[in-house]
């Protein structure tokens, strides 16, 4: 059995106990007791079938004093729900909560935008201060079809309207099958040496919860005694998958110094970048075909070559055969990365498709008609 198998397993087999450690260090009296807080969206009753679905938290609390949302805010991709419980008369024993909040009608909307959601609740007891207890993806894109994750090196990276900035040296390997996704996490430690972690779960369109495991104490590579080696729990994983290429995740572990059920979080923003080449375009270079989801039965074959660029901002690539060009945007992202949009054009001037989805080995976007299409490529 190879090791990529054995570690799945092992991730598998540890995501039980990942997630009672997880409950275990976020219960706020008896750890036994309590039920992980659940965040998701509920559709709207039959009768109010256009209204904007609901923000459902549930769970089982340890006590009678149960958490009860105080208020609900929405910006952009975020939701920040602040839940307080009481102090006082709180009966000892497991007991059930459900809360409902509206986040589009709080912010004045009367539907939610569709997309995916960082959903954060603030946690606090009595009149503490608040402090972050639980982070959710929660998807609310409807129709929309999820991007085909590309299996490769992701790679942290400074971008978007968020100025995260990127985490110099780290980033995740990826293997997506179906839909079983397996992470490989390589950074550093608090003291600067690397260190790897891996994990798997399954992509649910195109978000992903991966517990991860760190294993120490392994078999030296050009070592003769066999050794076993032990898993350590680690952080969790949260991920968007934004394009075939892109991705927004979250590190998520037990505060280090805050409350016992306070949690730490980590923003991160994660690119599969083409290897860096002599000129701009390079790494699209090659065999595509073009498929539409309104006309499978005809697949264009295009051979893709670098034609320069007309500005510093672009670059271009051709099949003079077919009398295709694809221009690519790539300002202002550095040129190893995806560009933001490239455009299919059929002799020189008439749009055959715009592409806004790109990764290295697939561009998904629209035809000029406004049907679904992509370009994929073809190993040589």
């Amino acid at each position: 059995m190879s090791v990529f198998r054995t570690l799945c397993r092992c991730a598998q087999v540890l995501a039980c106990v990942i997630a009672l450690a997880h409950a275990a260090t976020a219960a706020p009296v008896d750890a036994t007791a309590a039920e992980p807080m659940t965040l998701d969206l509920e559709a709207p009753g039959s009768s109010s079938p256009m209204l904007a679905p609901l923000l459902r938290m549930h769970g089982t609390w340890p006590d009678s004093c149960v958490p009860k949302i105080q208020s609900v805010r929405l910006a952009g991709g975020e939701i920040d729900v602040v839940a307080r419980t009481a102090t006082l008369d709180c009966r000892a024993g497991a007991t059930p909560y459900e809360q409902r909040a509206n986040p589009a009608l709080q912010a004045g909307l009367l539907h939610l935008p569709p997309r995916v959601y960082a959903v954060r609740v603030h946690l606090a007891r009595g009149t503490e201060t608040p402090h972050l207890h639980r982070i959710d993806l929660l998807d609310a894109t409807e129709n929309e079809p999820a991007p085909a994750v590309e299996n490769g090196f992701w790679w942290s990276a400074a971008l978007g309207d968020d100025h995260v900035p990127a985490l110099a040296g780290s980033g995740i390997s990826l293997e997506r099958q179906g839909d079983q996704l397996a992470a490989g996490l390589f950074g550093f430690d608090a003291g600067g040496a690397p260190t790897w972690f891996f994990g798997s779960a399954r992509l649910d369109q195109r978000t992903a919860r991966i517990p991860l495991v760190r294993l120490r104490n392994g078999e030296d590579l050009f070592g003769e005694a066999p050794a076993h080696p032990v898993a350590e729990i680690g952080p969790e994983l949260l991920i968007e998958f934004t394009g075939p290429a892109q991705a927004r995740a979250w590190l998520v572990r037990p505060s280090a110094t805050g409350s016992a059920d306070a949690i730490d979080v980590r923003p991160l923003l994660l690119q599969r970048t083409a290897f860096a080449g002599p000129e701009p375009g390079r790494g699209w270079s090659g065999r595509w075909v073009q498929v539409d989801d309104g006309d499978r039965d005809y697949a264009p074959l295009l051979e893709l070559t670098p034609s320069g660029s007309e500005d510093g901002d672009s670059f271009r690539l051709e099949d003079s055969r077919a009398g295709v060009t694809l221009t690519c945007r790539i300002a202002p992202q550095p040129a190893d990365l995806p560009p933001a949009i490239c455009t299919l054009f059929q002799g020189g001037s008439k749009v055959v498709a715009v592409f806004d989805r790109i990764g290295i080995d697939r561009l998904e976007g629209r035809t000029a008609t406004g049907g679904r299409t992509r370009l994929v490529r073809i190993a040589d």
